[in-house]
């Protein structure tokens, strides 16, 4: 799932540059990325300085091995890759997990580039406060992209184009089109979810998802996606709770042609970190699915229903805290 995070400085080019999850203090955009030297997880020693020698970019990744939106950005990032490694070098680095936690990850997940421990501190010294994040290096060394989030194969490649060939002028600072959408009336949205006072809603609006469509006949809201369009819409549901409470919500794909999309609720905390998730079954009709609160706090959820070209017809309704 991508999440808006704190802006990154801005240089005075006149650019408008996209929002990111790191702001290592004294370094932005258009600053020369610090040297760093760290062995991944198969024991291969990688420097910044030896992979620039080779690759006319290098793609620093930040995540970690238990995050959803990592995991599902991996696989696409990898095949958008693969088209590209003569040029583009990409090394993952997690600061929560061990070296052979980060090599189980990238063997259960087919990944063939670098992925490492970040025993050197990257994450800490960036203060990347969210998952996954990316930034890229250009050929002369200089920060050139930094965006918190999750990114599609096709953002890769969109990204990764800017910087290789031999008519490269750089340092060029990429941002991607501006891709804003209506947000849904969060009251229409609260009375299609059943009216649950403990919940604020809120549905699309930002840069990278649709609002999930309103059915207030059937009390439920909705996700329909042709086969000819990439589709990703959420919903969000903040609210406070007690150790041991429960959200229910009812979720489901209404049609069998499913292949190829994916129905998911993520539970948060207050800092944003994944507490649990459900996955929607692909082959329920509409289905009761249950989270519990570990804690007292203030928590959030995220539904995200996204069809990757596929023709797709999914509901959620009746949100309910117990």
């Amino acid at each position: 799932m991508k999440k808006l995070f704190a802006l990154l400085a801005v240089l005075c080019l006149c650019l408008s540059l996209c929002s990111s999850a790191f702001a290592a203090e004294g370094t932005q955009l258009g600053d020369t990325m610090p040297a760093f030297e760290v062995t991944d997880c198969r024991g291969e020693l990688v420097s910044l300085s030896g992979l620039l020698k080779d690759h006319q970019a290098v793609l620093v990744n930040f995540f970690y091995c238990d995050c959803h939106w990592c995991r599902t950005e991996f696989p696409w990032l990898e095949s958008a890759w693969e088209k590209v490694q003569d040029q583009v070098a990409v090394v993952a680095l997690t600061p929560y997990d061990t070296s052979a936690e980060a090599a189980e990850l990238a063997d259960e997940l087919g990944l063939k580039f670098h992925v490492c421990e970040d025993t050197i501190g990257l994450a800490e010294r960036f203060r990347v406060d969210g998952f996954p994040t990316s930034l890229l290096i250009d050929r002369s060394g200089v920060i050139c992209f930094a965006e918190g989030g999750y990114r599609t194969e096709e953002e890769f490649d969109a990204l990764f184009a800017a910087y290789i060939g031999d008519d490269y002028q750089g340092p060029v600072f990429y941002a991607d089109e501006e891709k804003i959408t209506p947000a849904a009336d969060p009251d229409a949205l609260k009375k299609a979810l059943g009216g649950d006072s403990a919940f604020t809603f809120t549905s699309g609006g930002d840069d990278d998802y649709s609002a999930f469509d309103i059915d207030e006949e059937n009390e439920q809201v909705t996700f329909e996606a042709s086969a000819e369009e990439y589709r990703c819409s959420i919903v969000t549901a903040d609210f406070s709770a007690r150790a041991g409470q429960e959200v229910s919500f009812y979720a489901g794909f209404l049609t069998m042609d499913y292949e190829g999309a994916d129905f998911y609720a993520v539970l948060q905390d207050s800092s944003g970190y994944d507490i649990d998730e459900a996955i929607i079954d692909v082959s329920d009709y509409m289905d009761e699915y249950d989270l519990e609160i570990p804690y007292d706090g203030t928590f959030r959820i995220e539904f995200t229903c996204w069809s990757d070209f596929t023709e797709t017809y999914a509901a959620l309704s009746d949100i309910v805290l117990e």
